[in-house]
C-alpha cells in the first residue's frame, strides 16, 4: 500500500504521524482549546505570539497535512476505491468543517472574516492540497499550509490574542 507521495519506511513513519495528527486533532476538540492560544514557557505577550506562530505555522501544517491528505485521502482512494476527484472533494469538505468548527471562537472574534468565508477558503485550500500531494508528495502541502498560516497571521487574518 502507498499512501500519497509516501512509500516504503517513510509510509510505516507517515502512518504513525497521522495518528499524532489524528490524536492532535481530536485532543484540541475533546478537551477544547484553542490552537490559538498555547502556552509555552515564555514570559509574557511573548509567550503568546511566540506560541502562536509555533502552532500555527509549524505544528498545525504538518498535523492537519498528515492527517487530512496523508492519512484521509489516500485511505478513500486505497480502501474505499473512490476516483481521486471523490476522495480529493470529501477531504477537503471534511478540511473546511474541522477548520470552522476548531476556530469557531478566532472566526467570530475576526472583523475580517466569517464562518462562510472561513469554509470556502479550508475549502480550496484542501482541494489545491490535496493536488499538490499526488502531484508532488507530502512535502509541498506541509510547506504551502505553513506559508499560507504565516501569511494569515501575518496580515492580521489570523488574530494574536
Amino acid at each position: 500500500m502507498a499512501l500519497y507521495g509516501v512509500e516504503g519506511p517513510v509510509l510505516k513513519n507517515g502512518l504513525v504521524g497521522a495518528l499524532v495528527g489524528a490524536f492532535f486533532i481530536a485532543t484540541k476538540k475533546l478537551t477544547n482549546l484553542s490552537l490559538a492560544l498555547p502556552t509555552i514557557p515564555m514570559a509574557g505577550a511573548l509567550a503568546t505570539t511566540a506560541g502562536q506562530w509555533i502552532v500555527i505555522v509549524g505544528l498545525a501544517p504538518v498535523a492537519e497535512e498528515l492527517f487530512f491528505r496523508c492519512l484521509l485521502l489516500s485511505l478513500l482512494v486505497t480502501f474505499v476505491g473512490w476516483k481521486f476527484w471523490q476522495a480529493n472533494l470529501v477531504q477537503a469538505i471534511a478540511f473546511s468543517f474541522y477548520h470552522v468548527i476548531a476556530y469557531a471562537g478566532e472566526i467570530a472574534a475576526s472583523a475580517i472574516m466569517n464562518t462562510a468565508t472561513a469554509f470556502i477558503a479550508a475549502f480550496v485550500f484542501g482541494l489545491v492540497a490535496g493536488w499538490l500531494v499526488k502531484k508532488f508528495g507530502l512535502t509541498t502541502p506541509i510547506v504551502a499550509h505553513a506559508l499560507l498560516n504565516a501569511a494569515l497571521l501575518s496580515t492580521g487574518f489570523i488574530l494574536i490574542a
